[in-house]
């Protein structure tokens, strides 16, 4: 009986022994992926508007995918579109309109996914100055920022709204701040709803949005592109980008 008990013993640690000396020979002997260093032009400043990029950064998911992210912000000279058409940057996040736009004129740009189903766009105003709605921008005065894509968007809310963007309101340009909404200059100013409208609220004010999906206008924004060639000579790469930002988001 006891040599029994003994012989049963050996059997187990011999197996024990075999499993983790086989495990140790796989660690070991695998092939380690590649780390293919990879720019993604972001197409503004470093802020929570890209939170899930920053997320598959810092958790390694990019790195799990072989993949040694940089995270590239706007430099206020270069759009996202022209560095990652050029070859600078590998990936770029842009506005499916501006997308849409490049496309038309023949750069060889490709969505690759969707971050935000609603843009973030929107025309803010304080609760104090009343206006609550498009019907009550007529006559005032709307702030507008140097952005193509964001006074489109804005001009298109205002028609659906019943008015006209050119002769129903007062367009003044403004920064990319909400300073000129808090010092008086005008009455609505327009921006992201991720940026701008906050500076207001924790300066103290209560804030309105009036957002363009409320008129019907249900633009795609921040979206994940690349270019033809990328997609056609890489697409493990697109793939691996791909699958590890939308687990950081």
């Amino acid at each position: 009986m006891k040599r029994i008990v003994l012989v049963i013993i050996c059997f187990i640690v011999l197996g024990i022994g075999g499993y983790f000396g086989y495990t140790y020979y796989q660690k070991k002997n695998v092939i380690q992926k590649p780390i293919v260093p990879v720019k993604v032009a972001l197409k503004w400043l470093h802020q929570a508007q890209f939170a899930g990029n920053y997320t598959a950064l810092e958790k390694g998911y990019y790195r799990d995918g072989g993949l040694a992210v940089t995270l590239m912000p706007y430099d206020l000279k270069t759009s996202s579109i022209d560095l990652v058409a050029s070859g600078t940057a590998t990936f770029g996040v842009a506005g499916a309109d501006e997308l849409l736009v490049a496309r038309s004129k023949g750069v060889p740009v490709v969505a690759l996914a969707v971050i935000y189903q609603e843009s973030p766009v929107v025309a803010y105003t304080l609760k104090s100055s009343g206006i609550a709605s498009v019907a009550d921008f007529k006559g005032k005065r709307v702030g507008y920022e140097h952005s193509g894509n964001i006074a489109m968007t804005i001009d298109n809310m205002i028609q659906k709204g019943g008015l006209n963007p050119q002769r129903d309101v007062v367009r003044v340009p403004i920064g990319f701040d909400a300073s000129s909404l808090l010092n008086g200059e005008v009455d609505i100013a327009t921006g992201y709803a991720t940026n701008e409208p906050l500076t207001a609220i924790e300066a103290g004010h209560e804030v309105i949005y009036i957002r363009p999906s409320q008129y019907g206008i249900q633009d795609y924004s921040d979206v994940l592109f690349t270019t033809e060639r990328v997609i056609q000579e890489q697409s493990d790469l697109v793939s691996a980008f791909v699958d590890a930002s939308l687990k950081g988001w």
